[in-house]
């Protein structure tokens, strides 16, 4: 969890950008998903700042509430 005091730097979204292109480096063919919140949009931002677009017929509702679904190489047809 990052401290509150280095919040709004940039540091998640640097972190989160060197994050989705090393996976994709690594497995090219796979897509790299992330899980958020949400009433968390500074956790949506970071993630879409990272390259990753939501995909509303993903989101889901978990064990302990909603989910919306953000992807880098996730097909749109796979989802329909």
């Amino acid at each position: 969890m990052a401290v509150a005091l280095r919040w709004g730097h940039g540091y998640a979204t640097e972190a989160a950008q060197a994050t989705v292109a090393w996976a994709r480096c690594q497995w090219p063919d796979l897509p790299v998903i992330a899980r958020v919140r949400p009433d968390d949009a500074a956790s949506a931002a970071v993630a879409a700042n990272a390259g990753l677009i939501r995909y509303p017929a993903l989101d889901y509702e978990g064990f302990d509430g909603w989910d919306l679904i953000l992807a880098s190489g996730w097909s749109a047809s796979a989802s329909d």
